[in-house]
């Protein structure tokens, strides 16, 4: 009887964990090359929207990632544009941009794609559409050496 409370215990604490994990428990944080977790940079008001960006690179391929989270009910539209940034010639170039747009739900974007050596970040603009007003916000993960 005590095996079995203790097998339920295990698998228990692992479902929590794992829930924790999808809903977003790593919000404001950004993956290091090493896999090590560092802040994230979050420029949007807590009052209207939470941002948080992130950036992994493993075995040539970059998996970026942009979670907007809405916390006022007035919003009626939000616009994502991430974009995945090569830093060369002493400039960030864009090496490629993705979108989503929602009528005022949070939103999740995650894209990936093969990379070659060198320093990236992800760059995500948000536009958030509340009432007459329009705000628009940049938020950048943190420099991810490849």
């Amino acid at each position: 009887m005590k095996k079995k409370y203790i097998i339920f215990a295990r698998h228990l604490i692992c479902a929590i964990i794992c829930l924790l994990v999808i809903i977003g428990i790593t919000h404001g944080y950004a993956y290091a090359s090493t896999g090590e977790l560092s802040e994230a940079k979050e420029d949007a008001p807590r009052n209207s929207v939470g941002i948080s960006t992130g950036l992994y690179i493993s075995s040539g391929v970059a998996n970026a990632s942009t979670r907007i989270v809405n916390y006022d009910n007035s919003i009626v539209g939000i616009v994502c544009i991430m974009s995945l940034q090569k830093f060369q010639n002493g400039s960030w170039v864009n090496v490629e941009s993705w979108r989503k747009t929602s009528s005022g739900e949070s939103i999740y974007l995650s894209a990936s794609r093969g990379v070659s050596r060198g320093k990236y970040r992800v760059k995500s603009r948000v536009t958030v559409y509340k009432g007459n007003s329009v705000e628009t916000m940049e938020v950048y993960s943190q420099t991810v050496t490849y």
